[in-house]
């Protein structure tokens, strides 16, 4: 079926081990000449790989190898059939590009005394540094606001950080930060404000936020290893019990700064940008706090996402970890739970969190890790296996 050597010296295509995908089976490798290897794998190349299965590296003398590195071992000749029909010949040139992404963040409740402190990011961050750092992008959600005013929305829980501590989020590998949650306004309009222009002078990308409505439906768009990245976010959660509504209070209008709110414009921007024959990566703020399973309305509105043209969906707000599965060729992690979250050791499953990864071939989510983590204290830690 295929011939292992250096791919370097022939002329074919690269063979992609596969499986449907599953959560289950997500850190698994193939290796060269093993008996051990998942029974269900079946080769493709990269043209034929059926939508829902995902991609496992190849493991050859010790080595990891995916399909942009250039001695890639899996390969099978081109089909003297398929050139003499002058059928299309699949691409020989492959880019991998690794997003890593977590949950949510808090900088107070101890937080910005740790890294202050210690002056270190490794203080709070400890042993997930290199998942975050190593990945070729890395996206968080910022949860709570960034400012000094005290006027605050009357909510039972407001989050309000030290402009300070967001250095250490560069430190610890974070290039964007996601600010359509329910906490980027518990300091109404001046907080929200605030907030924005301390991530945009500390560097860090956003979007999905904006003084003005055109500024908010924007795409963050950054090129990663020569692949063309689309980023967006918005909020779609539900109202609180103080009666914080973020479609109401928060999202952006002709009269106010704000955030970018689910609906049909939504979709209509998603599809503009896949347009272009971009990657298109939309991060959501959705679904239900302490719900171990993603919501019927939850899963019609992330597919219809997907359906609009997001190759991937980072989601956010449950507080606690959902299920990720393959919709077509895009990737929806539910919930990533929490990250970095004192205060949450009387909550069921509230201290259970992950770092996905996703590796993007020629902007196809193909490769996924599940790094699962812990939050003790102001610490979040791998968890040991």
């Amino acid at each position: 079926m295929f011939n292992s050597c250096s791919a370097k010296n022939y002329k074919g295509e690269l063979l992609f081990p596969c499986l449907p995908f599953s959560e289950e089976y997500c850190n698994d490798v193939y290796e060269i000449d093993s008996e051990e290897n998942n029974p269900g794998v079946t080769f493709y190349a990269f043209d034929e790989i059926p939508d829902g299965y995902f991609a496992l590296p190849v493991k050859k003398d010790q080595k990891l190898y995916y399909a942009g590195d250039k001695d890639y071992p899996l390969f099978r000749k081109y089909e003297s059939y398929k050139r003499s029909q002058g059928e299309k010949i699949p691409p020989e040139k492959f880019n991998v590009c690794f997003i890593a992404s977590c949950g949510d963040i808090i900088l107070n409740r101890g937080i910005y005394e740790a890294l202050t402190e210690a002056d270190t990011a490794e203080a709070v961050f400890t042993d997930t540094m290199p998942l975050l750092r190593d990945a070729d992008y890395t996206i968080g959600n910022l949860e709570g606001a960034v400012t000094e005013t005290e006027n605050s929305w009357p909510k039972t829980y407001r989050f309000k950080f030290h402009k300070e501590a967001l250095k250490y989020l560069h430190e610890a590998g974070f290039d964007y930060l996601m600010m359509t949650n329910n906490h980027c306004y518990d300091y109404n309009e001046e907080g929200f404000k605030d907030t924005l222009a301390a991530v945009k002078e500390e560097n860090f990308a956003t979007s999905g936020v904006g003084l003005t409505v055109e500024e908010a439906e924007k795409f963050y768009e950054i090129k990663v290893k020569d692949t063309d990245l689309s980023i967006l976010s918005f909020g779609a959660f539900p109202t609180e019990r103080t009666g914080f509504d973020g479609f109401i209070h928060a999202s952006v209008n002709e009269e106010r700064a704000g955030m970018l709110w689910k609906g049909d414009r939504v979709l209509e921007l998603i599809r503009e940008e896949k347009k272009k024959g971009r990657t298109v990566i939309v991060n959501i703020h959705g679904g239900y706090e302490y719900c171990l399973e993603p919501a019927s309305d939850q899963i019609e509105l992330y597919k219809s996402v997907c359906d609009a043209g997001a190759d991937v969906i980072l989601g956010s707000h449950p507080h606690v970890l959902q299920p990720i599965e393959m919709y077509k060729k895009s990737l929806i992690v539910y919930s990533q739970g929490n990250f970095v979250f004192p205060g949450m050791d009387d909550m069921a499953n509230a201290t259970d969190t992950m770092i996905v990864r996703v590796g993007l071939v020629n902007g196809r989510p193909l490769y996924f890790e599940k790094h699962l983590c812990e939050i003790k204290d102001t610490t979040v830690v791998l968890t040991k296996e």
